[in-house]
């Protein structure tokens, strides 16, 4: 009981040694009232900033989703097309096969 009451007390001194360091012109209500406004002021242009970055977003997701569509729509047709070209050479090839097996 006695070594926890002295570390209690220890640590209380060790506080009151940090705390008789500061100047009480850093810890004057004028300098930490502008302190605050300081933060008050960072955060509001923060938030109008946050705020701003959203909207535009918001504006842009429109667009966005609508290429989106149409790069879907490409990619379904150039495969498509794709397919149709390999059905076609594989005719080709048989085609030609037939010819040369007609020849010989």
């Amino acid at each position: 009981m006695l070594c926890s009451q002295l570390q209690v007390l220890r640590f209380l001194l060790e506080f009151l040694e940090k705390a008789d360091t500061a100047s009480w012109e850093e810890t004057s209500p004028e300098i930490l009232n502008r302190e605050v406004k300081e933060v008050k002021q960072s955060w509001k242009l923060l938030k109008a900033e946050y705020h701003e970055k959203v909207k535009d977003i918001k504006e842009l997701l429109p667009e966005l989703l609508q290429k989106q569509h149409r790069l879907r729509r490409g990619k379904e047709r150039l495969e498509c097309v794709l397919q149709q070209y390999r059905q076609q050479r594989e005719m080709a090839e048989a085609m030609l096969t037939q010819q040369v097996l007609m020849i010989y």
